[in-house]
């Protein structure tokens, strides 16, 4: 009897065991089903997204498209009323008036003066035009900001083209003022060496014409001095023909310079006194009374340079005083 009873609990432990068994394999079988279950529904809703995805963007392409088509027409319709707008009253036609426009005047500069280009637009109002027409149609937020990047794309390079226009004209005025200068400087310069020449002549006449001599030789040194200093404060130029002409300026101003301050130092002989006949030829002559008030240690206001006398500056006022400088 004890045996049978052992061998009544291993079948129920079998049974139990098999129950078991059983139990787990249908948990499996449901799991993996559901699994299989949310697998399809991933797949179907990314077949789905894509599909909307593609529609989207194919919908998004033919309104671009068909706002591509209608900027031009927009522009030329918007040109074309600011047109009538300049044309006023006026018997002709639309159709008369828009024959006129598109042959001569749409997206055409009329001339070469300011307002020549008023029914030019640029690109970048025609990009703004197709971002209008995108909104207008309905175009997805993609979309619209695609196109308004390229708006701002196209902003920026025409802003940077019409920075290059300015620079450019800037240079080329710049350029001309230069040329101009240096036309100016050269014929300045070949005057005053003219004059010069004229005064080398004067200064060789007798001492009644010395005094008129050292007047005009002095404002011929001035005006030397003065051009040699603009030079100086002007730019040598950039090509090598503009350098050389710099040159060929400044050394004609400065043997103007020279010339004019030589031809001061003949008209007064080691004692600061201006030349005579009478000591040229021999002849006795009385000793002439000093020209200079005064020998001075500061420059007084408005006194120019004249000449030198013993090796030192001499010095006149616009009073007609002269000085030696010490």
């Amino acid at each position: 009897m004890g045996y049978g009873l052992i061998l009544a609990g291993m079948g129920k432990g079998i049974s139990d065991a098999g129950t078991t068994m059983m139990a787990a394999k249908l948990e499996e079988a449901k799991e993996n089903r559901l699994m299989a279950r949310t697998l399809a529904l991933d797949e179907i809703k990314a077949a789905n997204t894509k599909k909307r995805e593609e529609e989207a963007l194919k919908r998004d392409a033919e309104i671009v498209s068909q706002a591509e088509g209608n900027a031009p027409d927009i522009g030329s319709q918007r040109r074309f009323e600011k047109f009538k707008a300049d044309v006023g009253q006026t018997d002709a036609s639309d159709e008369q008036l828009r024959k006129v426009f598109d042959a001569q005047y749409n997206q055409r500069e009329v001339g070469d003066f300011e307002g020549a280009d008023r029914y030019v637009e640029p690109y970048s109002k025609q990009r703004e035009d197709v971002l209008n027409e995108i909104r207008k149609l309905g175009g997805s937020s993609t979309a619209i900001k695609e196109s308004r990047e390229t708006v701002k794309l196209a902003q920026t390079a025409e802003q940077a083209a019409a920075k290059e226009a300015r620079d450019a004209r800037r240079i080329d005025l710049q350029d001309r003022k230069l040329e101009q200068q240096g036309q100016y400087q050269a014929v300045l310069v070949e005057a005053r060496m003219r004059q010069a020449d004229a005064a080398e002549a004067r200064a060789n006449r007798p001492a009644a014409d010395k005094s008129g001599s050292q007047e005009r030789l002095t404002t011929m040194m001035n005006t030397a001095n003065q051009t040699i200093r603009s030079l100086n404060e002007s730019p040598k130029g950039r090509t090598q023909e503009e350098k050389a002409e710099w040159e060929r300026q400044m050394t004609a101003a400065k043997r103007l310079r020279d010339n004019a301050q030589s031809q001061l130092n003949k008209l007064f002989d080691d004692d600061g006194k201006p030349d005579t006949v009478a000591a040229k030829t021999g002849a006795a002559a009385k000793p002439e009374p000093s020209k200079f008030s005064s020998t001075i240690s500061a420059l007084p206001k408005g006194a120019v340079q004249i000449g030198t006398s013993g090796g030192k500056p001499v010095y006149k006022t616009p009073d007609g005083k002269q000085f030696i400088a010490k």
